[in-house]
C-alpha cells in the first residue's frame, strides 16, 4: 500500500512538473517560422549600459527588422524600454546575423532583474504581441 501512495505521489509530481515547464516556455518564448534566434544574451558593460548580442536567421525575406528590448525590476514594473536597440534593412530568408545591440538604463540606482527582448518587422513598433519574436532574458 505504501508503496502505492509512493508510485502515484512520483507520477503526480512528474506530470505537474512537465506541465509547468511547458506552460513557462508558452509564456517567456514566442516563435513563429519567421525568425531564428540562437545564443540571446545580454550583458552589462557598467555605467548601466548593457550589449545585446544574439544570431538571427530570418526565415523570410524582410524589408526591415528591429529588436526593442524593456527592463524590468524584481516586482515587474518597467525601468527601461530601449526602442531601436538593433536594426537592419532589407533582410534575406536564411542569412546568418550575428546581432550586436546597445541597451541602456537612465538610472543608475535601478538594477534589473529581467528582460524583455523582442524583435518586429516594423519602425517603432514597440508592441511586444506583434512580435516575430520574444523572450525574456535574466539578469
Amino acid at each position: 500500500m505504501n508503496k502505492k501512495l509512493l508510485f502515484s505521489t512520483l507520477i503526480i509530481f512528474t506530470v505537474a512538473l512537465s506541465l509547468s515547464s511547458v506552460n513557462a516556455g508558452l509564456f517567456d518564448f514566442v516563435s513563429s517560422d519567421n525568425v531564428e534566434v540562437k545564443n540571446l544574451e545580454i550583458v552589462s558593460k557598467g555605467y548601466s549600459l548593457y550589449d545585446v548580442n544574439c544570431e538571427l536567421t530570418p526565415k523570410n525575406d524582410f524589408s526591415y527588422l528591429e529588436m526593442t528590448v524593456i527592463f524590468y525590476d524584481n516586482d515587474g514594473a518597467v525601468i527601461e524600454k530601449n526602442p531601436i536597440v538593433w536594426n537592419m534593412n532589407d533582410v534575406t530568408k536564411d542569412q546568418l546575423i550575428k546581432v550586436n545591440g546597445n541597451a541602456y538604463i537612465t538610472n543608475q540606482k535601478d538594477t534589473p532583474a529581467y528582460a524583455e527582448v523582442f524583435i518586429t518587422d516594423s519602425p517603432f513598433n514597440g508592441n511586444p504581441e506583434d512580435a516575430l519574436f520574444k523572450e525574456n532574458v535574466t539578469m
